[in-house]
């Protein structure tokens, strides 16, 4: 499984995105990786 560590620094670029880029990346991380099992 994957370990997805967020810190201060990612969400202080992820706040300078565009919002649909935004919104994709914030589906990927806190969605789509954490349900993932590649094992």
């Amino acid at each position: 499984m994957w370990q997805v560590e967020s810190t201060k620094k990612f969400f202080k670029e992820l706040g300078f995105l565009p919002l649909n880029i935004q919104t994709r990346i914030e589906s990927i991380v806190f969605r789509e990786l954490k349900s993932e099992n590649f094992f």
